[in-house]
Parts: C-alpha cells; sequence; structure tokens
C-alpha cells in the first residue's frame, strides 16, 4: 500500500516532495517523546536539543545518543566536575580515568585523562571528538594537559582445576595370631584330725 495518496504514473518530485512532507504529518504519541528508550530514532536530535545534551557529535551510534540522553540531567547538576567528565564519556562508551597534575607537581588546574577503547578503533577525529565532549562538561578554569588513548582487549580465560585423591588398600589372608591359653589353677588343703577315747570300767 502506498504511503501517500498519488497515482502509480507521479513523477520523482512529486514522490520526493510527498516523502519529505509525510513526516510532518505522522502522529508521534506524547507518552515516548521525552522518553529516551522510547524516542522515535529520527526525534533523538530534537529530544537532545531540548535537554541541551553536549557532545552530540561524539555520540556515533543510536545507542550511544539514547545513553547521552538519558545521562543529560544528572549530568548538568554536576557539571564542571571530574564527576561529570568521566560520566558523559562514559555515556558513549568510554573508560577514562582523570588524575590531577598538581599531584605529580604540574601546573594548577591541569588535569591528564586516560582513556581505554575496547570495543571500537582509533582515527584522527577521535582524539578531536573526545577533546570536545571534554570540553563541554569540563571548568572553565580547568584545562586537559595530556590525553592518553590506548587500545585494550578484553577476552575470557577459562581456567579449570580437578583433583584426584585415592587410598590403596592391600588385603591380605587371614593369619591368626598366636593361641595363647590361659587359666586360673586353684590350690587348697584341710585338716583332718581324730582322737579316739577308751573308757574302761572299774573292777
Amino acid at each position: 500500500m502506498s504511503r501517500y495518496l498519488l497515482p502509480p504514473n507521479r513523477t520523482p518530485l512529486e514522490a520526493a516532495l510527498a516523502d519529505s512532507i509525510t513526516p510532518a504529518s505522522d502522529p508521534s504519541p506524547l507518552a515516548t517523546i521525552w522518553d529516551a528508550d522510547r524516542c522515535h530514532t529520527a526525534l533523538l536530535p530534537w529530544l537532545a536539543w531540548s535537554l541541551s545534551v553536549e557532545g552530540w557529535e561524539s555520540a556515533i551510534t543510536e545507542e550511544q545518543q539514547r545513553q547521552l540522553i538519558r545521562g543529560a540531567v544528572p549530568t548538568h547538576r554536576r557539571k564542571g566536575t571530574p564527576g561529570a567528565v568521566i560520566a558523559a564519556l562514559a555515556s558513549i562508551g568510554l573508560d577514562a580515568r582523570i588524575s590531577d597534575s598538581r599531584v605529580a607537581g604540574g601546573t594548577p588546574h591541569a588535569f591528564e585523562i586516560d582513556i581505554d577503547l575496547h570495543d571500537r578503533g582509533i582515527d584522527e577525529s577521535t582524539p578531536q571528538r573526545i577533546e570536545a565532549l571534554i570540553a563541554e562538561y569540563k571548568n572553565v578554569r580547568s584545562f586537559v594537559a595530556a590525553l592518553r588513548i590506548a587500545l585494550a582487549g578484553k577476552g575470557k580465560i577459562y581456567v579449570g582445576a580437578a583433583a584426584y585423591l585415592g587410598d590403596e588398600l592391600t588385603v591380605y589372608p587371614y593369619t591368626p595370631s598366636e593361641i595363647v591359653v590361659t587359666g586360673i589353677a586353684a590350690l587348697g588343703g584341710g585338716t583332718h584330725t581324730i582322737d579316739t577315747l577308751t573308757i574302761w570300767g572299774s573292777n
């Protein structure tokens, strides 16, 4: 079924004009427009604009764009802090660590950032996009003294272990030990005494 009420013999110009004005007449549920998870993909840039999302160009994939929108309000609440910079970088899938340059005797208000890339490569535009995102969320007085980007790989290593235990038992034929017979010897003794008395009559 055609998306627009044009005859089959429509010209390419008419079809292009119909395509350009059709989305404007499509109804969009109001309940999903402000939801970063359910908002239509074509409306994500407008949702990001309404929430003042910064660093939109750094989000390449749709999921990164939605994640950047999800964290817009919490990140704006702490904007200008190291936590806001880390949260902004994490929203586009970057694992970042911030260290203060003063700890190593560096210039005040300077900080260093180490970023590990796990699921993507690096090109000429990667450092520029990262620096632009950092500039949007850091405070004004601080500046990046060093930006180190490392490519890291993750994998799974399966380690198994087993324990094999046993007892060795030898069964020999039954051999009785030496038979010893013991008993009790009872000794007894007795005395039998007889006296014989003869009484004679008087003559």
